[in-house]
């Protein structure tokens, strides 16, 4: 099995409600699902947060890739106001 761990940090001003990540196979362009499937249609897993809506929190995602390829990464920020951050790094 293909497991994958990630982690980072979310800050905002007014707190950080939820982390969200997309995991995108660059060979089919397809996502990881919810329910550990692929497919075309955009997705994101939820991340567990150590601090919720505290202005900053790491957070952690663990999950079972359902198979092999080269993934883009994208963790979206969403604040205590309904705010998205869809700057990258």
């Amino acid at each position: 099995m293909l497991h994958l761990d990630l982690a980072g940090t979310a800050t905002d001003d007014f707190g950080v409600r939820s982390v969200r990540v997309s995991l995108e196979d660059q060979d089919t362009s397809r996502y990881v699902q919810p329910d550990g499937t692929m497919s075309a249609a955009f997705a994101t897993l939820p991340a567990t947060l150590a601090t919720p809506d505290g202005t900053s929190t790491t957070w952690t995602l663990s999950v079972d890739l359902p198979t092999k390829g080269e993934y883009a990464v994208t963790a979206f920020a969403f604040d205590t106001s309904g705010q998205q951050d869809t700057s990258t790094s």
